[in-house]
């Protein structure tokens, strides 16, 4: 392994490990109660090595192809997150490796997770992803359409949810961000208030990546999601 490499990821962790550690000061929160989620599509192995050199365990994947061949070729036990889009044709080739997905936005989706790990005598973990910006470019479904999806998902109890996701806009506008991250916090304690199927809890609240991340913490978030703030800049 290159010593630069492992030096600079270990210095850019350091880094934002220290910001969660000054937010959660702030916040009156325990270390323990964020995770940090190392963003590590389109990085090589040796960077996910690096990382697992620095004591972080959980890494998350956006292509099914790329997923599939990293949980391969790295045997150690460590916690990969699916936060891309996942068509439900290609559940078969991920169900059994994916410690939480973050991007379930359709019956359809659940459906085919459902069946699949139901074949199994399993279960998945997922967080349902919300389009609070209502972007078009984005996945994920609408804020008023939640309680019917989660009505939907009731019935499927091999997906097991956990909590919500959503992405800010690409803005630099601090206001639309912070809009952004407070709308799925409300959403996420509204929820969390309610009488929910026994399927579903609201534990995670997943926003936050390389960018916002320090809005996210502060608008409430419990899990980021970081990859050019530890990895770098990538080709994409």
């Amino acid at each position: 392994m290159d010593a630069n490499i492992l030096t600079n990821i270990e210095k850019n962790l350091a880094f934002v490990r220290q910001n969660m550690l000054e937010c959660q000061g702030n916040l009156g929160l325990d270390s323990s109660d964020i995770t940090l989620v190392a963003v590590s599509k389109f990085c090589p192995l040796s960077y996910i090595e690096a990382a697992m050199q620095c004591g972080q365990m959980d890494f998350g994947e956006s292509r099914v192809q790329e997923f599939t061949e990293k949980t391969e070729a790295i045997s150690r036990s460590v916690k990969w997150h699916f936060i891309g889009h996942l068509q439900s044709n290609k559940v078969k080739y991920v169900w059994d490796k994916i410690h939480l997905l973050h991007s379930l936005d359709s019956v359809k989706l659940a459906e085919a997770i459902d069946s699949k790990v139901k074949q199994h005598d399993s279960t998945m973990d997922a967080l349902i992803q919300v389009n609070i910006s209502k972007e078009s470019t984005k996945s994920g479904i609408y804020e008023e359409e939640v309680n019917g999806f989660i009505d939907d998902l009731s019935r499927l109890d091999g997906v097991q949810i956990k909590g919500l996701m959503t992405m800010a806009p690409l803005t630099d506008d601090e206001k639309v961000i912070r809009k952004t991250f407070a709308g799925l916090r409300q959403l996420f304690d509204r929820l969390a208030g309610e009488d929910l199927p026994s399927n579903i809890e609201m534990r995670y609240i997943s926003m936050g990546m390389s960018d916002d991340y320090r809005f996210a913490l502060q608008e409430g978030s419990n899990m980021l999601r970081i990859g050019s703030g530890i990895f770098g800049p990538r080709t994409y």
